[in-house]
């Protein structure tokens, strides 16, 4: 595992992150209402649903790193009343492209 955040609220960043792996998962849960939006450094973003079914399932996003040099980060943006997690690990399976 690259990192994680847990029970976390509003905005927060994973990162300086590095890898030698082809691609990283991204994992995002969210409890409350409307959605959060994650941004990958330059390697892409999505927006994910929030659940108020607390045992409701997350999103998982696969990105290709095999463009970038150096390290990058992973910003999550949450909205007030909203908890979410984030795991990030490499993988080398569903690689996108």
């Amino acid at each position: 595992m690259l990192g994680f955040l847990d029970e976390q609220e509003g905005t927060n960043a994973l990162g300086p992150l590095s890898t030698e792996a082809p691609a990283i998962a991204v994992y995002v849960g969210c409890r409350g209402t409307g959605t959060v939006d994650v941004q990958a450094s330059s390697l892409g973003s999505f927006t994910a649903p929030c659940q108020v079914d607390p045992e409701g399932e997350g999103l998982r996003n696969v990105f290709d790193t095999r463009s970038i040099e150096g390290e990058f980060s992973v910003e999550v943006e949450g909205e007030t009343g909203q908890q979410w997690a984030i795991s990030i690990t490499e993988t080398t399976q569903d690689t996108p492209g």
